[in-house]
């Protein structure tokens, strides 16, 4: 792999991991597709935002975690699913809530030539508010990190609306010169729900282009109204300012920062992108491969390496792979902030892997069984009366064998050099330990070892 590509994909890696590790102020509006220079195919893009890029903080307030994943269906229709964290913690008041969206989007109207683009997207869909495993997520973020933790109490707002959105952009090339394309791009975009509430962001950015990179400078204002609770009504009055914006592409890396005028608020974006690779070269399938997945609402790290177990380079078919996987967090236990399990696992596997497509690499379906050994500790930031001051109640440590099954699908994002590949990777692994047992913790009884699945979503480095 060249050197450029090494840094440019290893800086991504780094990115993600620290990505959680401090609280946002403010991030996009639920719901909402993340904004690309139109001329650009999203294909899927995964959103991971945070004040990482930004200018940061140690206090978490208003949309301190948000999630998305958009993905392009057909030419015409595309689907949308985002998870935000919201809480306040700097006031006499505090709580938190979550907000979970799922949108379709069909575009109405698009026109692309040399040099201009022009596109109206349109959708409907749905958008909760309540308990969605976000405090779980966040505080399994932060013992990852070494971070606080937040014990901050849900509001009780459970509702459920529908929502109707747009999202428009246009884009004018003004000037070439070399290989580099000067221009400029207009986005606006409105929300609205059947409570009334109503999200708005305009946009006009300076582009620069050329090949795999392109940069962006410029203005956004985004408006909210009708938002009458709590935690829902301060993050809505902290994300309704103007700011500037500087993004950059790096193939299928995308990093953007947000910094408020007024509010002295910003987040950060770093997003995986598939579209920009451009059309598979039909090569050969990778013989070996190397990933990375953050596991969900658990929050755990997996890293995996895969081995071909055949050398033939059919197109179709499932073809096997030996697969060796290790995996670390310290998940929150159920609803108690008080409680983290400190787990370990290793386990070794069979993953068989199936193209979609005529182009062999660039969407693809797999599933993988295996069996391993787990380890758990419960760890509880409650200090009994009889342990030296200060310091966490630990309880035994308990391991298991353990079982695993996962699925999912592998969609190209690009060819950091002529023998690799980069793809996102979006599926489910689950874990099912030969037996649970029950732990002593501080003043608390538990039970360790339970059975659990969680979300995957990640990125897999593919070498042949």
């Amino acid at each position: 792999m060249p050197a450029s590509a090494q840094g440019r994909y290893g800086a991504a890696l780094a990115a993600l991991c620290a990505l959680f590790s401090t609280g946002a102020r403010c991030g996009d509006a639920p719901g909402l597709a993340p904004s690309l220079p139109p001329y650009l195919d999203g294909g899927i893009q995964l959103v991971l935002s945070n004040d990482f890029l930004g200018r940061g903080g140690s206090v978490d307030d208003f949309r301190t975690q948000q999630i998305t994943l958009a993905a392009d269906l057909s030419p015409e229709w595309s689907v949308l699913v985002d998870h935000s964290i919201l809480t306040i913690d700097s006031t006499s008041a505090v709580g938190r809530v979550d907000q979970l969206s799922a949108s379709l989007g069909r575009k109405l109207f698009s026109r692309k030539g040399s040099g201009f683009v022009d596109r109206i997207v349109a959708g409907v869909g749905v958008r909760g508010t309540g308990d969605f495993d976000g405090e779980r997520m966040q505080n399994g973020f932060h013992r990852l990190v070494g971070s606080d933790i937040d014990s901050l109490p849900y509001t009780g707002e459970e509702r459920t609306d529908l929502t109707a959105w747009f999202d428009g952009n246009h884009y004018r090339t003004i000037h070439e010169f070399s290989s580099w394309h000067a221009g400029y791009w207009l986005r606006a975009a409105s929300l609205v729900t059947s409570d009334g509430q109503w999200d708005n962001t305009a946009a006009a950015y300076a582009v620069m282009s050329r090949h795999s990179l392109d940069v962006w400078l410029g203005v956004r204002g985004d408006w909210r109204s009708g938002y009458d609770r709590f935690v829902t009504r301060e993050t809505a009055a902290a994300e309704q300012d103007g700011a500037l914006v500087l993004g950059a592409r790096f193939g299928p890396v995308v990093l953007e920062t947000v910094q408020q005028f007024s509010n002295d608020a910003s987040f950060g974006q770093v997003r995986f992108v598939s579209g920009v690779a451009g059309e598979a070269d039909g090569a050969p399938a990778a013989f070996s491969a190397v990933e990375l997945n953050v596991l969900l609402p658990s929050v755990q790290l997996r890293a995996a390496t895969r081995w071909r177990l055949s050398r033939d380079n059919a197109e179709a078919g499932w073809q096997p792979s030996l697969t060796l996987g290790a995996s670390y967090g310290e998940p929150q236990y159920r609803d108690d902030t008080n409680l983290f399990i400190r787990s370990r696992q290793v386990d070794l596997g069979l993953e068989f892997e199936r193209p979609l497509t005529s182009a062999s690499d660039s969407l693809s379906a797999f599933v993988s069984v295996g069996a391993g050994y787990r380890d758990e500790r419960a760890e509880s930031e409650a200090t009994p009366v009889t342990s030296e001051e200060g310091s966490p109640a630990v309880s035994a440590t308990v391991a298991r064998p353990v079982a695993t099954l996962g699925a999912g699908l592998r969609v190209l994002a690009g060819r950091p050099g002529s023998n690799w590949r980069f793809r996102l990777q979006l599926g489910a692994l689950s874990r099912l330990p030969l037996d649970d047992a029950q732990v002593q913790a501080g003043f608390t009884t538990l039970t360790m070892q339970r059975p659990g699945i969680d979300a995957a979503l990640g990125f897999s480095f593919d070498y042949r």
